[in-house]
Parts: structure tokens; sequence; C-alpha cells
């Protein structure tokens, strides 16, 4: 898949599943590995990655009380509440 859209991105994490193909997606000139991507942010963090992108800024939204989306992916992993 090649997009310039970074909700491509998260959608292909979000859906993608163990044992799948391998899903490569291309944006701004570089190539991301989706199987190995999901695999490397654990299936918790692709399950709620979409909430994630969308409350902290993403095409329609800006990111809520300054928060960027690096600060909340790491409090989505230290905290297993919010998973």
């Amino acid at each position: 898949m090649i997009g310039e859209d970074t909700d491509l991105l998260v959608l292909l994490c979000h859906y993608a599943e163990r044992g799948m193909n391998d899903l490569s997606s291309k944006e701004g000139g570089k190539c991301w590995h989706i199987n190995s991507v999901a695999e490397a942010l654990d299936e918790s963090i692709c399950h709620v990655l979409p909430v994630v992108h969308a409350l902290c800024g993403c095409d329609t939204t800006s990111r809520l009380y300054g928060i960027g989306k690096g600060a909340a992916l790491s409090k989505v992993r230290e905290d297993n509440g919010l998973l």
C-alpha cells in the first residue's frame, strides 16, 4: 500500500493479525513492514492505537491539552488500565 497519510499506518497496525501475510506501507519515502511494527508495539497497544491517534491529533483534530502522540503512547504503555 502506498499512501501519504499516517491514518493508513495506524489502521494497518490496528487490523494486523499475527500469522497473516506480510503487509507493507510506503509513506513519505519510508517503507513500513506492518507486521514488524505491530509486533513491536504489542497487540494491546495496536488495539487502542486509533483512539490515541484520534485524540492526540490526526487530520481532523488537533491534539488535546497539548499532549502529543509520543507522550500519550508512553502513558498507554505504562498504564495497563488504559488497555
